[in-house]
């Protein structure tokens, strides 16, 4: 089953070809499941704004089920342990409520506790029937907000509709819901060239808004980081910095505790820790979906047939081997995800050196800016793994499993709830 090739693999658009297939490969222990193509916004980072017929597109709940049995099925025959299955918010799961309640019935029927299953979602059809539910069964929901109306709807907007306020609504939603309910949420903004300078600003905003915990995670890479941008994220990032680090204490448990979730931004292989399965009912390699790059064909199976492992090993080694060849002085194992670069890179046209440079010194100044609460973040996962695995084996799963990624503590004084 050869990979098409487009016309030409020029710079920006790169051929890929198979090379004979391995016949194992280890498959990523976290499936992303995307619900459907139907998405509310059209946010201007987002590599999955699809428009046309494939708006349409959506999964059943029993084909979303048959998927979710192929791929446990496959990491089962090959030794992988799953640890996370996820729903991003590209588009909006909340928008196939009703599937995505069997799924997550299924995947704790299926897997038990001891799974994390993620549930993103841009707010606006947020609820407290759903928070309810989805906490209920130890779900994970993030909501995709940035701090600040400018800031927010400078990227987030109404797909075709005019010039209301995304940010506005979605704070309206979550005021709505009961006392409380707010703090079970994480909530995860994005950051650009644009918005970096606010990161602190922005994390501080959140907490005051009820939220409690912020996923500080890849920046956008998207973008191409010149050097003022650069300048503008090393700003923020002493600004946030100086807002956690007097207080961070793992001893620290109250009302008032943040907790800032950090992805390392150290060499992690590439990236290629997640199978995507797509609402067309096909499997995909991490950060791929329908909305593939044209002339390239990037599925790896379906829910009919299964997984193929050894397409999965040939995509990620040919996707590998392009970067590397236009890597930049070693900066290249800092770029968190090969597969969103790479997509980037041809759904943009960035130039790839330039991508890769930008990207990598990017994640070089997360490194050099963040590294105590980082160092903090490991050492507290460590810890938070231990404590999951004896939850684990002495009640056969719960909540640690699901909440084993490290953080780092902080706390904030005591400050009521207030508005942006």
């Amino acid at each position: 089953m050869a990979l098409k090739r487009t016309c030409g693999g020029s710079m920006n658009r790169p051929a890929l070809r198979t090379k004979g297939r391995p016949s194992t490969s280890e498959l990523p222990a976290e499936l992303e499941i995307s619900l459907s193509n139907s998405c509310s916004l059209a946010c201007t980072y987002c590599h999955f704004g699809i428009d046309g017929p494939e708006r349409r597109l959506r999964l059943t709940a029993e084909r979303a089920c048959r998927g979710l049995g192929r791929y446990i099925k496959a990491t089962r025959e090959a030794g992988v342990e799953i640890e996370r299955i996820g729903f991003p918010d590209s588009p909006d799961p909340l928008s196939s409520y009703g599937v995505l309640k069997e799924c997550v019935s299924h995947i704790r029927r299926m897997l038990g506790n001891g799974v994390t299953i993620e549930v993103q979602t841009n707010g606006l059809l947020l609820d407290a029937e759903k928070v309810r539910f989805l906490s209920g069964r130890g779900v994970r929901l993030v909501l995709r907000l940035d701090a600040g109306r400018v800031s927010n709807d400078r990227h987030r907007v109404f797909f075709g509709k005019g010039e209301r306020s995304v940010f506005n609504e979605v704070l309206g939603r979550v005021k709505a819901l009961p006392a409380g309910y707010a703090e079970s949420i994480q909530v995860a903004p994005s950051f650009t060239t644009v918005t970096a300078a606010g990161i602190g600003r922005s994390v501080e905003a959140l907490y005051r808004v009820g939220f409690r915990e912020i996923q500080f995670k890849s920046l956008n890479l998207s973008d191409i980081w010149p050097e003022s941008g650069l300048k503008a994220l090393r700003s923020g990032l002493r600004e946030l910095k100086s807002f956690c680090r007097p207080l961070v204490s793992p001893k620290f448990s109250g009302a008032g505790r943040l907790r800032l979730h950090l992805t390392s931004f150290k060499s992690n292989g590439g990236g290629f820790c997640e199978l995507v399965l797509g609402c067309d009912g096909r499997f995909y390699p991490a950060s791929f979906t329908p909305k593939a790059p044209a002339g390239l064909d990037l599925y790896i199976g379906d829910v009919k047939s299964g997984i193929d492992a050894g397409r999965l090993s040939v995509i990620k080694a040919e996707i590998s081997a392009y970067l590397e060849r236009h890597g930049h002085d070693g900066l290249l194992r800092y770029v968190p995800s090969y597969p969103a670069l790479y997509q980037s890179i041809i759904l943009r046209g960035l130039d790839v050196s330039e991508a890769i440079r930008s990207n990598g010194l990017k994640s070089i100044l997360i490194l050099k800016e963040l590294g105590g609460l980082m160092r903090l973040d490991e050492r507290l996962n460590s810890s938070a793994q231990i404590c999951s695995r004896r939850g684990r084996n002495a009640a056969g799963g719960g909540r640690g499993a699901e909440q084993g990624e490290g953080w780092a503590v902080a706390r904030r004084r005591q400050e009521s709830p207030g508005t942006l």
